[in-house]
């Protein structure tokens, strides 16, 4: 019984490695014949190597290797998972919206490289606080009173929680 069951789990485990290796060989075949294609995208993984960015409506993956990236060093910031300029300041994190081209398919590697072409959410740091370089100048500012009222509000202190009375 033992040996049936090792038997059924390695099968099952080659089956989905096989799975995978299909769908990356058909990712790659379909991208292969849009190589200068541009696409929005998502950054998904930050390496130190580069950018990862998932394709948008085509959920295929390609990487934005690190020296492919404008005009910069870049170091890598395992905290905060993001990319950031040492001479710019400017930064590259997960979930930041990217425009890319489809540069080079290899089929045989099953490997897609992309190269960027506009990064809609990579801002410039202003001195070195990640918080600075993170803060997103489009968002509104609090008024500090009550929406409904237009009253001002109570201070909730450090935590973020109302102080009971």
């Amino acid at each position: 019984m033992l040996v049936n069951g090792e038997h059924c789990s390695m099968t099952e485990r080659r089956a989905d490695e096989a799975t995978r290796e299909v769908n990356a060989w058909l990712k790659c075949e379909y991208l292969q014949e849009h190589v200068g294609t541009e696409y929005n995208g998502v950054i998904s993984a930050v390496t130190s190597f580069g950018l990862f960015v998932e394709l948008e409506n085509l959920y295929i993956e390609g990487l934005v290797h690190v020296t492919a990236l404008p005009g910069d060093y870049y170091a890598f910031d395992k905290s905060h998972q993001r990319l950031v300029g040492e001479r710019s300041g400017r930064s590259f994190k997960l979930g930041g919206l990217v425009r890319v081209q489809v540069a080079r398919v290899d089929l045989d590697d099953r490997k897609i490289d992309l190269e960027l072409i506009e990064a809609k959410s990579a801002k410039p740091a202003k001195g070195n606080s990640p918080d600075k370089a993170d803060a997103d100048p489009g968002a509104k500012k609090s008024t500090g009173k009550d929406k409904k009222s237009g009253a001002p509000r109570k201070s909730k202190g450090k935590t973020g929680l109302r102080r009971r009375r």
